[in-house]
């Protein structure tokens, strides 16, 4: 079809192209930031990671913790390689239980929930309590 500026678009023709658009946005939305922002760990200077291990516990102990090379490894908290005898505060004890409401994992979730408000609300954005600062 040739575009010019003395065109007309049939009804048929306007119906499919805003579908088409409409199918694009959704795939968007599916696929977008909103994604990326729940999957997202919390880093490191959040959780006062450090690379040496703190009162006799370490990430080679942690249950958060998966080993990859000598030393090295990743965890299920904190954002990028961690080491093995690394610690931080989201530490916790292979083999007992952690609470879901521990301080450790409340911190986390508040730090990750406010990165996350944060690069997705416009600084303009008005809410319930007014607008967002």
């Amino acid at each position: 079809m040739q575009c010019n500026a003395a065109s007309t678009f049939t009804r048929h023709e306007v119906l499919v192209r805003a579908l088409r658009a409409l199918a694009g946005f959704a795939l968007l939305a599916l696929t977008g930031q909103p994604r990326e922002a729940a999957a997202a760990k919390a880093q490191k200077e959040d959780v006062a990671y450090q690379d040496r291990p703190k009162g006799g516990k370490s990430c080679a102990s942690c249950r958060q913790f998966s080993p990859t090379a000598a030393g090295k490894g990743t965890c299920a908290v904190v954002e990028g390689e961690v080491s093995a005898s690394g610690w931080c505060a989201a530490y916790s004890p292979g083999g007992t239980a952690t609470s879901q409401d521990s301080p450790t994992r409340t911190a986390i979730t508040e730090a990750r929930t406010h990165r996350v408000r944060n690069a997705a609300v416009p600084i303009t954005a008005p809410t319930e309590e007014g607008v967002h600062t």
